[in-house]
């Protein structure tokens, strides 16, 4: 009978318990759905100007690491990275990409509603307003 060293002792066989996430964090758009329904937009002041339904960089930061369930600020920052790559969102000035700081504020994508659509159905237009 020989005794389990190294490899194949029971401490290294034994799996560390991981928490599920919300989504699978490859889907991209499944990520962009939850973050959506969760983060929490409101009013917010910046360099005296106040931005309608906005969120701070640490507010996305911390939702999609909720999101994916991991302790890895960087791999949700490098995530939400991906989802601003995609203009989900943008930040207020149009500046820079996601932060992860309570000091930079992002709003969703914005659209309006066409009025030169005929008939019942109105499209959704996209809108970026560049400065």
């Amino acid at each position: 009978m020989s005794a389990l060293t190294g490899r194949d002792s029971p401490t290294s066989i034994r799996q560390p318990q991981r928490k599920t996430p919300v989504v699978y964090p490859a889907l991209l758009s499944r990520v962009a759905q939850a973050f959506r329904e969760r983060i929490p937009i409101a009013d917010h002041a910046k360099d005296s100007l106040t931005y309608k339904d906005a969120f701070d960089g640490r507010e996305a930061v911390d939702k999609i690491a909720y999101i994916i369930k991991t302790t890895d600020r960087n791999l949700a920052l490098l995530l939400g990275r991906a989802l601003d790559a995609q203009k989900f969102f943008h930040d207020v000035t149009y500046d820079h990409r996601l932060r992860d700081s309570p000091h930079e504020l992002y709003q969703f994508r914005t659209k309006v509603r066409s009025s030169f659509a005929s008939g019942g159905m109105q499209p959704l237009i996209s809108v970026a307003f560049q400065f």
